[in-house]
This record gives C-alpha cells, structure tokens and sequence, in this order.
C-alpha cells in the first residue's frame, strides 16, 4: 500500500488530533473533474465511470488536465483504503543523530523518539532554543500522524455544508461565542461554521479565493496513527 504525504498547519494538526477535523479540501490546481475510476467486476479491469451512471464502492475521482490531445490523471491523494502521513511544523533535538544517520545510512532510518522530535501544534516551550522547520521539510519518519482515507469525491468549494465545515475543524466555542477554527478564537464567525471556514480558507489560499469557487478534492480520513 502506497502511502503519501499530506501538508497541514499546526491548528489543523491539532484538530486532528483532538478528533475534530476528518475532512479536508484541496484546490484541484488543473483541468476538471471528468468522471469516477474504478474496477469492473465483469471485465475485470480498470474502467471509467461517468458522473451520471452509478460507479461501484470505492471509485477514485479523476479529472481532465487538457492539453492538445487530453489527458487525465487520478486524484492525487490516493484511492480509498490508502493511508496519507502527515507533515507538519516540527524541530528535532538530537541533531548528532540525523547527522549520524546521513554519514552511515546503513544504520537505519532515524526515530522521532531517538531523535527527540517536537511539534509546533503541542505548544511546545520555546525558551530551550527550539528552530522549528517547514513543514515541507518534514521527512516521513518524523510524522506521528497517519491518516486512513475513507471518502473521496469532488465538488464546488462553495458546496460545503454545516456539518462538512464542523468535520473540518471549525467548532463553536463558548467561550467567544461562536464558531471558530482553534481556541484562540481565529476565524470567528458568531454563527455560522462555514463562514468561519470561509475565513479560514482565505487565511490559507488568499484574497478572493473562496469567491472563485475552484472545484476541490474532499477527502474524509480516519486517524489511524499508532498509540
């Protein structure tokens, strides 16, 4: 089973692992959504299942890239079943070790325990010196997150309901009176869980972003991390 990394800020990393956030929507960067891919019990074989016929359990969206003659790819998050790994802000510690590990690779991939790894959405004390790194450069044995894809489909970023906005993250919180994305209160709304992720979407991909209303891929997941 193939398994591929996911990028998520520190608040949604944190959302996750409080068993808020399931869901998650990314912009489809290219082309549009053309269909559902699945395997025909019949054939055999791999097949494409348009929107308007009745595709099997498990179907993959893939969309149409264009070009001169066309072109479609897969969604890039994977089939159902798969499992993403999840990159976030983080600092290692024991830094001898990684060094170690480059020089004589043979010893073997570095753990984020032996490595004393720390994570930017714990809150950690900074006081000690910690120089967090980008979480695109997090290497896949410094994750503790791993995410079971249990739903793909695409729609309209603006399809989004109530209860699809709450199972990304956003959660009233009493204490501001509202709906809001962490307990810092950021991206308040008073009463509404998709205005408050509207405001967070704009936090994340820009000024009118959620205006153009791109179509997106939501993928519902399963936190499926080791204890």
């Amino acid at each position: 089973m193939k398994e591929r990394p996911i990028l998520f800020s520190g608040p949604m990393v944190r959302a996750i692992l409080d068993g808020r956030k399931t869901q998650t929507r990314r912009e489809i960067k290219k082309g549009k959504p053309s269909g559902l891919w699945g395997r025909d019990a019949k054939l055999g074989e791999s097949r494409l299942f348009f929107p308007s016929e009745n595709a099997p359990a498990g179907a993959v969206p893939w969309w149409e890239c264009g070009g001169i003659n066309g072109a479609n790819e897969y969604c890039p998050y994977g089939p159902l079943g798969e499992i993403l790994w999840v990159k976030e802000k983080f600092a290692v510690e024991n830094k001898s070790y990684i060094e170690e590990y480059k020089r004589e690779p043979w010893r073997g991939i570095p753990d984020r325990d032996t490595a004393r790894t720390f994570y930017a959405a714990d809150k950690v004390n900074e006081s000690c010196g910690i120089k967090w790194v980008s979480p695109r450069f997090m290497p896949k044995w410094a994750s503790r997150i791993k995410l079971k894809i249990v739903s793909v489909r695409v729609e309209r970023l603006q399809s989004i309901t109530e209860a699809d906005a709450i199972a990304e993250g956003i959660y009233f919180d009493h204490d501001f009176d509202g709906y809001v994305s962490d307990n810092e209160g950021r991206h308040y709304h008073g009463n509404s869980a998709v205005r408050s992720y509207e405001h967070l979407w704009h936090s994340i991909n820009g000024p009118e972003s959620w205006e153009q209303n791109p179509w997106v891929w939501v993928i519902e997941f399963r936190n499926v991390s080791p204890i």
